[in-house]
């Protein structure tokens, strides 16, 4: 039904506004993108918005749905910005507001107190040859082509590499469900749900461990104590995990540039390093 609306206001606004440019935000989902991709294929200039997530106050416009990256324009600009001092010092204390829960999406999702518990972990680190802490999006929050994904959803992406890691038996793999399942979209889809119904023996893997949404587990902490690389797919964590010297495995380069991030090439690469 979202679609069917979304399609309509588009319509509507091609015949009744005609516009020089149409500007939504997202551009992708059933909210957004029916109307986005009508009027773009009707000729009319169609521009993304979002608000800034490194800049508090300031916002940003692209012509690609979704916040896609541009690869080559991000690798020319680090090849010739200048970072001094200041700017170091500003990355360092927004990481560090995020890392201690101060900013407005990480207080929602954690709160006071959050510790990693051993229990939850099955096994000590040291009993595996590497510990993968895998960190998924919400099931619904990763479609698209525009993400340049290597499998076609976030569910499949979690179930192979699950699937992969129990068969080798030498490493461990952890996965924390985002904690914004169970704060601001509580109630919708459970991407750990979707990977119980494909795997219902998966509390028997010895290797694997889950670890859902609405526990008490402090993903910064997890990272720091237990994981010794960080799986993802297009998360925020893949930009936070380097910082704190944990390497970055991703299988989606929509969002991550690989001077940063290991970006796999393929399904093949992929689960050769997770195994």
């Amino acid at each position: 039904e979202n679609a069917k609306v979304s399609r309509a206001i588009g319509q509507q606004v091609e015949k009744r506004i005609a516009p020089d440019v149409y500007a939504t935000s997202h551009g992708i989902y059933s909210s957004w993108g029916p109307a986005y991709s009508y009027l773009r294929k009707a000729g009319i200039n169609t521009l993304v918005y979002a608000y800034h997530p490194y800049h508090l106050g300031g916002f940003m416009l692209d012509d690609a749905p979704g916040g896609s990256l541009d690869h080559e324009a991000l690798d020319e600009y680090l090849e010739n910005a200048l970072f001094g001092q200041e700017q170091l010092a500003v990355a360092e204390a927004y990481l560090n507001s995020r890392y201690s829960h101060q900013t407005s999406d990480t207080k929602e999702y954690f709160s006071a107190g959050q510790s990693t518990n051993n229990t939850e972990l099955k096994a000590s680190k040291e009993s595996y040859a590497r510990t993968f802490g895998m960190f998924p999006n919400v099931a619904w929050d990763a479609i698209g082509d525009h993400l340049l994904p290597i499998y076609p959803s976030v569910v499949e992406w979690i179930v192979e590499s699950i699937r992969s890691v129990a068969k080798e038996g030498r490493n461990r793999l952890i996965v924390r469900f985002h904690p914004t399942e169970n704060t601001r979209f509580k109630g919708t889809m459970s991407t750990e749900k979707l990977v119980r119904q494909q795997i219902p023996e998966i509390d028997q893997i010895p290797n694997i461990v889950l670890i859902s949404s609405d526990q008490t587990t402090n993903s910064y902490d997890l990272l720091r104590n237990e994981v010794d690389v960080a799986v993802v797919y297009t998360g925020t964590l893949g930009a936070e995990a380097q910082p704190l010297g944990v390497p970055v495995l991703s299988a989606a380069s929509g969002r991550f540039s690989g001077k940063f991030v290991h970006i796999a090439k393929d399904q093949e690469e992929y689960l050769s390093i997770l195994s």
